[in-house]
């Protein structure tokens, strides 16, 4: 009786604990349920402020950052974009701008459809534009901020670097002007765009341009149209230029058109042109570029042919006339006039001259020039030169391929 007593009481203790494992485990499950909601609430509400500061309070990769500036009255000012003049008085920062580009990326890749990120203020001219794509890949363009020694340059003039607090913002340059990031790494694509309006034998340059405003016409996270007009500088020449830029997600690169109108009663004859040293691959250095246009490339300076919608540009191969060998990024930049064919197209060292025996050999220089001379403008008349610019990938067989521009 008292073995049958013991085993029946052992029981009941084996049934308690197992009631007490029971128990705890159900706890235990209930506070793991409640911290996953919990977490997931929290995500969810930090997703939904972040597509509110994006979406309705225009807060993106590049301006979501607050500096704090000492002013020349020595008042604190806080300002979402920091200017050349402010930046030797920044006392700190506050910085969101890697939050937003990190939402921006997730969103990517969880609808596998790219998308742009528009800056740009409308009073100052300048911002820039990232198009930001699901395999993790950015493009991103910069206008106008860029400063000039005895000027700065206002409007969609292609040039500059990110904002000082961008968390994109490449120390090495590889984001001015336009630069494609894959891998991590920023490859440069094209620096400031060397523009030049000669009017007899004067020389205006963008800086010289008075600036009149901008207007974002359309921003969507599919396609964005911006355009910004200038006045020439000098008054009793009725001469007025606007600059429209447009550019789709996906794009491997950009449109950009300039128009000039002649609002005056006399006729203007003029040269325009626009040129580059992009510093393809790495900011700052040309070793490595050579002249590409359709199955040709050129290794020594000198002039192509233009043909209606044609283009040319630089491939990041290496120069065989100055045996530069191999072994660098092997990316390709490309610019087509889609519009007014123009004059003539040449690469060369610098712009003093073109000589077709000289190897394409400066270390910092390599060029692109493209003139569009003797263009006249009667009163009341306009003329737009249409651009495409950007990037062309290597092929198969290692020559660069020019996308599709959709305007072609």
């Amino acid at each position: 009786m008292v073995s049958l007593g013991l085993s029946e009481g052992l029981k009941r203790m084996g049934g308690d604990v197992e009631g007490m494992k029971n128990g705890s485990n159900r706890k235990l499950f209930k506070v793991l349920r409640l911290s996953v909601i919990i977490f997931l609430i929290f995500i969810i509400l930090s997703y939904a402020g972040i597509y509110i500061l994006h979406n309705l309070f225009d807060f993106t990769s590049s301006n979501a950052v607050f500096y704090f500036v000492k002013g020349s009255d020595g008042r604190i000012k806080v300002t979402r974009d920091l200017d050349f003049d402010m930046a030797d008085n920044l006392l700190f920062m506050v910085d969101m701008s890697g939050v937003i580009s990190k939402f921006l990326e997730m969103t990517a890749a969880a609808k596998s459809e790219s998308m742009l990120d528009v800056t740009w203020d409308e009073n100052s001219g300048k911002g820039e534009v990232k198009d930001i794509r699901p395999d993790g890949t950015i493009f991103s363009v910069t206008f106008s901020r860029f400063r000039e020694s005895d000027g700065n340059t206002y409007g969609l003039f292609i040039g500059g670097e990110l904002p000082y607090g961008d968390f994109h913002r490449d120390k090495e340059g590889g984001t001015s002007g336009i630069g494609y990031m894959k891998d991590k790494r920023w490859y440069h694509i094209w620096c400031a765009a060397n523009e030049g309006f000669i009017l007899k034998d004067s020389v205006f340059l963008p800086k010289d341009w008075i600036y009149l405003g901008s207007k974002v016409l359309k921003m969507a996270n599919s396609e964005v149209l911006i355009e910004s007009r200038h006045r020439f500088p000098i008054r009793n020449k009725k001469l007025f230029m606007k600059r429209v830029f447009y550019m789709k997600s996906g794009w491997d690169y950009v449109i950009l058109s300039i128009t000039f109108a002649n609002r005056g009663d006399k006729p203007l004859s003029y040269t325009y042109g626009y040129g580059d040293e992009p510093w393809l691959g790495i900011s700052s250095y040309s070793r490595g570029d050579i002249g590409w246009t359709r199955d040709r490339i050129f290794q020594h300076e000198g002039y192509l042919t233009p043909w209606p919608k044609g283009y040319a540009g630089y491939w990041d191969r290496g120069n065989d006339a100055v045996k530069e060998g191999r072994g660098f990024t092997n990316i390709a930049n490309f610019i087509q006039w889609l519009s007014i064919t123009p004059s003539e197209v040449y690469f060369a060292n610098d712009f003093k001259s073109v000589d077709e025996t000289r190897p394409l050999s400066s270390l910092d220089n390599r060029l692109i020039n493209i003139a569009w001379a003797d263009q006249s403008l009667q009163p009341g008349e306009s003329r737009t030169y249409t651009l495409a610019i950007g990037m062309a990938k290597p092929s198969s067989s290692g020559f660069p391929v020019k996308p599709r521009v959709e305007l072609e």
